[in-house]
């Protein structure tokens, strides 16, 4: 079964609108300030949709070096055309950033500021939309810029 959003377009417009709504959730929340952990209340979510943007755009580029492939699921199938145990990126492994990192091999066009913004996202999961614990202010704006770096330079690629 084909993913409903699974084409170049679609990870390239939705990489950016989920990182412009990660910045947007670092302002202040603007409904009820006095609310036990306000001030922290959107930092989680930010972490949580810069880590998505960045996933959607390193699919974007895996998509460009792939023609004449439109679709990330057309890649999936001639990447495993060569290697039968490529992972499932239309799936659960493309949520793993490390791993849509190497099949992109941009890895090795990686300056060391490059190289450290990736290492931040060493700690992120999809799994936190699950995760009650509010994340730090400080880590959520390290996080969200280093995926602004990350998404322009993948961009100026594509």
């Amino acid at each position: 079964m084909v993913p409903e959003f699974d084409g170049l377009t679609s990870f390239r417009k939705s990489g950016m609108q989920r990182l412009r709504d990660a910045e947007h959730m670092l302002n202040p929340p603007t409904i009820d300030t006095q609310e036990q952990g306000a001030s922290a209340r959107h930092m989680r979510g930010a972490m949580y949709l810069c880590g998505y943007g960045v996933e959607c755009l390193l699919k974007a580029y895996l998509i460009t070096q792939h023609p004449p492939s439109q679709r990330l699921s057309e890649v999936l199938g001639e990447l495993r055309k060569t290697d039968p145990n490529v992972r499932d990126i239309c799936g659960e492994a493309g949520h793993d950033l490390r791993y849509l990192l190497v099949l992109t091999k941009l890895e090795g066009q990686m300056n060391k500021e490059r190289e450290g913004q990736m290492n931040r996202y060493a700690k992120w999961r999809s799994s936190w939309r699950y995760d009650p614990k509010p994340a730090r202010e400080d880590d959520a704006k390290e996080m969200v810029q280093a995926a602004r770096a990350l998404v322009n330079w993948i961009i100026s690629l594509i």
